[in-house]
Formats: C-alpha cells, sequence, structure tokens
C-alpha cells in the first residue's frame, strides 16, 4: 500500500508538470494600444496647369477637423478588425490627442521605433504587448481611372484632390466633361513590439475614390460641387473604414 500511495503522489506531480507545461506553451492574449496622428487636418488640393511640364505647383488648403472625429474613425476601425482578428485581449484607443507623438513614419519589419518615455510608461502600465500606429503617409498622387492614373504632386494623411482640367468619360452616360474630386486617405498602419520598441510590420495605404463632373445630372462644372459636405465627409469614413479592415489582419498574422 505504501508504494502505490507513493506511485500516485509521482503519477499526479507528473500529470501536474505536464499541465503546466503545456499550459506554458499557450501564447498570452496580445493586448494593443492604438494611436492614430492622421485625421488631425483634412487637405484640399487644386490642381493647377503648368505649361511645358509637370511641375507640382499645386494649390493647398488644410482645415482643421474638430474633436478628432476622423482619428476615431481610424481608432473604432482598428477596434473592429482587432476583435475579429486575435485572441480576446485589452485594446486600449487613445483618445487623439493635440500634437503627434511620431509625426512622419517611414520604417521597416525589425526597426525601432522610439515609443515616447511618457507614452511608453502609460503603455507599460496598461500591460500592452504592442502599439498599432496610425500615422500620415507621403506619396505622388496616383488617383484610378480604369484606363489609367492622374493627378501630380504629393499627397499625404486625408482630403481632397481637385482637378478642373482633365476631360473625363462618365462609362454608363458616356458623357464627357472637364473635372474631378478625388477624396484620397494616404496613411501608414505600424505595429509595433512595445517589450522590444522593434516594429514588427508595416503597410501604407494610397487609396483613393474618385467623382466626376460628367456623373453629375445637375450640369454643375466644379468639381467641388460633386458632393455634399456630408458625402465628402462620408468617402473619407469608407476609405478609412476599408483600408484599416483590410490592413490591421495583415499586421497581426491572421488574414487568411
Amino acid at each position: 500500500m505504501s508504494f502505490t500511495r507513493i506511485a500516485l503522489r509521482g503519477l499526479g506531480a507528473a500529470l501536474l508538470a505536464s499541465c503546466l507545461s503545456a499550459t506554458a506553451q499557450i501564447p498570452l492574449p496580445r493586448a494593443f494600444a492604438v494611436v492614430s496622428e492622421v485625421a488631425r487636418q483634412v487637405s484640399v488640393v487644386s490642381f493647377q496647369e503648368a505649361t511645358g511640364s509637370r511641375l507640382n505647383n499645386n494649390i493647398r488648403q488644410r482645415i482643421d477637423v474638430p474633436d478628432g472625429a476622423l482619428d476615431k474613425v481610424f481608432l473604432l476601425s482598428a477596434q473592429k478588425a482587432l476583435k475579429q482578428g486575435t485572441a480576446a485581449g485589452d485594446i486600449w484607443l487613445l483618445a487623439p490627442a493635440d500634437s503627434d507623438f511620431f509625426g512622419f513614419v517611414q520604417v521597416s519589419p525589425g526597426d525601432s521605433l522610439k515609443i515616447p518615455d511618457d507614452l511608453l510608461a502609460a503603455l507599460r502600465e496598461r500591460k500592452s504587448t504592442h502599439l498599432l500606429l496610425f500615422s500620415r503617409h507621403r506619396a505622388e498622387a496616383d488617383l484610378r481611372f480604369l484606363d489609367g492614373s492622374e493627378g501630380t504632386g504629393i499627397l499625404e494623411g486625408l482630403g481632397y484632390y481637385v482637378d478642373h482640367h482633365t476631360r473625363v468619360r462618365e462609362i454608363t452616360s458616356g458623357r464627357v466633361e472637364k473635372g474631378y474630386l478625388a477624396s484620397f486617405a494616404h496613411f501608414r498602419a505600424t505595429l509595433v513590439d512595445v517589450s522590444t520598441q522593434k516594429v514588427v510590420m508595416s503597410r501604407a495605404s494610397t487609396a483613393n475614390r474618385i467623382t466626376s463632373v460628367a456623373s453629375l445630372e445637375s450640369g454643375s462644372s466644379h468639381p467641388w460641387a460633386t458632393l455634399t459636405a456630408a458625402q465628402k465627409m462620408a468617402q473619407l469614413r469608407d476609405l478609412i473604414e476599408r483600408e484599416v479592415g483590410r490592413m490591421v489582419p495583415e499586421l497581426i498574422g491572421t488574414k487568411p
């Protein structure tokens, strides 16, 4: 009987050790903090012809976005994608700030991305394992029509490109008119390991959506009038939601 009790205790210890070993191999849920620095302002870029060249003579105007309204779209879209694509873990949406923590970010996997000390302390207190950062991205205008691309100059962040000169054909009606309005979203999404401050992955978006004067029945000749103020904002929201929903699964490694 003594031998039997010792054997059972040994078996129990072995089972406990096996369970502990298996538990240790299960990765802890990742905890994400999400920051958006893309949309404090939107740009209105008006194309200006330059005779004999394609120099960038565009006129730029910046419009403030109150209450971080569009940055909040980034945060909520990221939250939705993270909940759908990862094991349950804490998701911390940081309220849009009045100034940038990071500014423009150009990084590759394995690069270091210095997290400001105050933010790093807050992430560690919250036990965030990863930072998901949305930042403005600069790239050449690449406004996509069915038969090619248009646009000149550099675009960044969110905004609208206004062209009064290019002739555009509306496919359904066949109408040809001068001018179009393009909503654009040029931003970068970067995933950072908080413990090492190393970039896990980074992706850039240069998405846009075009509305031509030829598509209107009203006969308006001004591209800016092709959409109402509400429709302009809705297009930016749609671009954000679509692109964030596409990019986040790639960043966290859950894309099918």
